[in-house]
């Protein structure tokens, strides 16, 4: 089964990387018209971005650390300035043992606390990311803000 995305606009988190590479390489042919990808690592993030672009996307990249709170409403506000809406967001941005292979111990918070990224993000990426799409009232996004 073939799945189109014409013209949709995406973003896509841990796309530097693994799963979120190919996510954005699947969408990449799929027919997306605009696309977001995000990771930690900038020199990952613009290589992958040139290889999607040869493929049709209009793809650009912007390094982030979805640890970071300020993240998430950063990156749904610049997608949505370069193409002016988000029609679908993907996340797989996430704690990995490779991030840890070259930290020492103090570098980087308690692994309880990353390894929550994931899905911290996701909700942070949908709450900024859904009024942009349509897929949450003024009264919802009331809710969804109270309760950052």
């Amino acid at each position: 089964m073939e799945v189109r995305l014409d013209n949709k606009v995406v973003l896509v988190t841990g796309a530097t990387h693994g799963i979120g590479r190919a996510i954005a390489e699947t969408l990449t042919h799929s027919g997306t018209g605009g696309m977001r990808i995000t990771g930690r690592e900038p020199l990952r993030g613009n290589e992958g971005a040139a290889s999607l672009s040869q493929a049709g996307t209009r793809p650009t990249c912007v390094a982030a650390d979805l640890a970071e709170a300020i993240a998430p409403g950063q990156l749904v506000q610049e997608c949505g300035s370069r193409f002016g809406r988000i029609d679908g967001l993907f996340n797989a941005a996430g704690f990995t043992d490779r991030w840890l292979r070259g930290q020492r111990c103090a570098a980087f918070r308690p692994v309880a606390d990353a390894r929550h990224i994931a899905s911290l993000a996701v909700f942070l990426l949908s709450a900024a990311a859904g009024p942009m799409t349509g897929a949450v009232t003024d009264q919802e996004q009331s809710g969804i803000e109270a309760n950052r």
